[in-house]
């Protein structure tokens, strides 16, 4: 029978590998957060100090990339339904024929999509 500890690390590393296998961001960023739980929980308890100190400095990071993906999703949700309506309706709520209709980021959360997915300041 495996000890707590090499059950613990095994987990964080299937979670490590499923986060390759993962296409979409949200997800990836989710499962990183629970591998990185997952290490630090095996870095206590085999006491294997860089492991731990490593993935304590990357949960916050991975906290906050999971939360500007969240808004970047969401953004670009909005941006999907108002070209929707706007193709729908003219100006004056009038049905169009309009094909194509440009919709910034700003028009939606009131800031551009760069500013979202800025890097981390340290």
């Amino acid at each position: 029978m495996l000890a707590p500890t090499a059950v613990v690390g095994y987990l964080a590393a299937s979670l490590v590998f499923v986060t390759f296998c993962t296409t979409r961001m949200v997800p990836l960023r989710a499962l990183a957060i629970a591998s990185n739980i997952a290490f630090i929980g095996y870095g206590c308890l085999g006491r294997l100090w860089p492991i731990l100190i490593l993935h304590a400095a990357m949960l916050p990071m991975n906290i906050h990339r999971l939360r500007q993906a969240v808004m970047l999703e969401r953004s670009s949700h909005a941006i999907e339904r108002i070209q929707r309506h706007r193709r729908r309706t003219g100006p004056l709520g009038a049905p169009s024929r309009a094909t194509q209709v440009d919709v910034t980021p700003a028009e939606v959360a009131g800031r551009p999509v760069v500013d979202l997915i800025a890097p981390i300041k340290f």
